[in-house]
């Protein structure tokens, strides 16, 4: 189990600014897994206080988004609402992006196909050394010059991950044509069986990895119980505060369990959160 309180913690210049080449986006890291394993994630807080570009690319891994302010822009003419959270599937494009101010909250993680996450520490040490032989730009391609003197340009994603791997990048086949978005506000509360004073909403379930989506609600002065399903998953408090003993978690606040692992809270101000299930893995 991993606990975050995010009210604790400090805005900090995004990790990979130097593979983006700009400074517009800063982040709270709530929560990471980064042991090298298939079922490793980076679960942040991101925030975009002026204007931010990215082209059209795609990643090896999904992702999961909930903006907590502002419009994400994701695609020409394709915006993700306040409020809204949605699943990028691994192997789908998405963007060019022009990204105004905005906050969501960001979860990148190693998916279904079973190509993992690259570690953290790799990812900063590799993209460290491929300056000494090319440079990041503005909107996170990598530029270097090539045996034939002509510039080469590639997604910096893209060409880290092959610096890391010695090999090329082979992108996982869609199972998906778009990101899926939901629109949490159209679904209705249902109540939770034994649980009084604790609802949820189903927003979905992704993939053969059954990647799923919930948010959940609960009444001051109830109980709520977090994990102790069969399944990993990731929890944000989207607004709110629950207790048990000393620990306290409020407002954009983070919790990850493994299998068969929970913890049982008092509700001290009405919750409202996301609970995401990951997908598992033989090794795990």
């Amino acid at each position: 189990m991993k606990l975050a309180d995010g009210r604790k913690l400090d805005w900090a210049a995004y990790t990979f600014q130097k593979m983006r080449a700009e400074n517009s986006v800063i982040q709270k890291t709530l929560l990471r897994l980064d042991e090298g394993g298939l079922g490793d994630f980076d679960f942040t807080i991101v925030r975009i206080d002026t204007e931010y570009y990215s082209p059209r690319h795609t990643h090896p891994w999904p992702q999961v988004r909930f903006v907590l302010d502002g419009v994400q822009n994701y695609a020409p003419e394709r915006d993700l609402p306040t409020g809204s959270v949605s699943y990028f599937p691994e192997g789908v494009y998405y963007g060019p992006q022009n990204v105004g101010p905005m906050t969501q909250l960001l979860l990148q993680f190693g998916g279904p196909c079973g190509m993992g996450y690259p570690s953290h520490a790799a990812l900063l040490k590799a993209s460290t050394e491929m300056t000494k032989h090319g440079k990041f730009i503005k909107g996170g391609a990598f530029e270097k010059i090539g045996s034939g003197g002509q510039v080469e340009r590639q997604d910096g994603y893209k060409a880290t991950w092959e610096y890391l791997k010695g090999e090329p990048l082979v992108y996982p086949q869609p199972q998906y044509s778009e990101p899926i978005v939901t629109l949490p506000e159209q679904f209705s509360w249902k109540p939770v069986p034994g649980h009084a004073g604790n609802y949820f909403k189903q927003l979905g379930s992704f993939s053969e990895g059954q990647v799923e989506l919930k948010m959940v609600k609960a009444e001051k002065g109830s109980r709520f119980t977090q994990g102790s399903e069969s399944r990993r998953q990731l929890f944000f408090v989207a607004s709110g505060e629950i207790a048990a003993g000393s620990v306290s978690l409020g407002q954009h606040s983070a919790m990850y369990t493994e299998e068969n692992e929970g913890m049982e809270f008092d509700v001290k101000d009405e919750l409202c959160g996301l609970v995401i299930t990951l997908p598992s893995f033989p090794a795990q």
